[in-house]
């Protein structure tokens, strides 16, 4: 009777394994499936900034929405901030966001633009228009 049952027990392990090998499944281990989120770094550059403050960093889940922080007290002498850009040219501007529409593992690194400030400073554009309103009145 127990030579019965262990006959019996190998026939359903041959073709139990016999099954699987025909499915083409392997005795490899097991490994965890693919991940359901990932994480996105957001490092920000102040690009040759005179003062204030770069933004800190931010860690973000994926899929979704990246979000793009404003330059806070980061400024430079001379210049307005005119947005954020990646190292492979795309300007992306405070308060938007970047959508991640899949799973993402990466570090993502954001200049600072800076664009010259073209106009006077108010002292200057003050006396300016004094010095005008002599000159058209004379």
């Amino acid at each position: 009777m127990k030579t019965k049952k262990i006959i019996s027990h190998i026939l359903v392990c041959a073709m139990f394994f016999s099954i699987f090998y025909g499915l083409g499944i392997t005795n490899k281990p097991l490994t965890a499936s693919a991940a359901t989120t990932g994480v996105v770094t957001v490092i920000y550059n102040g690009n040759g900034h005179t003062g204030g403050s770069v933004p800190t960093s931010q860690s973000v889940t994926t899929p979704g929405p990246v979000p793009i922080k404003s330059p806070g007290t980061m400024v430079k002498t001379g210049y307005i901030f005119a947005g954020w850009s990646s190292s492979s040219g795309s300007i992306y501007l405070p308060g938007g966001s970047y959508a991640y529409s899949t799973v993402t593992n990466c570090t993502f690194n954001l200049y600072a633009i800076w664009s010259i400030n073209k106009t006077f400073p108010p002292f200057i554009r003050n006396s300016l228009a004094k010095s005008l309103m002599v000159f058209i009145v004379k």
